[in-house]
């Protein structure tokens, strides 16, 4: 989870890399992954998902991604959003994947 926080300086005097092409390499994917992560903060920013972003946060759960990843069918979500309310876990899900019904194609590239 603190991958989005490296940088030049980190990876060369803190990690201790210093081939910059290894470092612009890490660099770029660095920069995918926060492009990955805005993504999803603009998904969990809306009024139904606010109230899990820390949930997700705290769980690894950054990008869509791993959402799919670890969040692939209504059983998962319910489990780690600790949701009781089967409407209220229907919102949730339709607010996540709103072509979906019940399970997540795992293999999202």
């Amino acid at each position: 989870r603190m991958v989005q926080f490296l940088d030049g300086d980190t990876l060369q005097n803190m990690i201790g890399i210093r081939n910059k092409l290894h470092c612009k390499l890490i660099l770029q994917q660095v920069s995918k992954f926060q492009q990955l992560q805005s993504r999803f903060s603009s998904i969990i920013s809306s009024e139904c998902l606010q109230q899990y972003a820390e949930v997700f946060d705290a769980n690894g759960i950054l990008t869509t991604r791993l959402l799919q990843k670890y969040v692939g069918n209504k059983q998962a979500l319910r489990t780690i959003l600790e949701i009781v309310d089967e409407n209220q876990l229907n919102r949730v899900w339709n607010a996540l994947y709103p072509n979906n019904n019940n399970q997540v194609n795992q293999n999202v590239p």
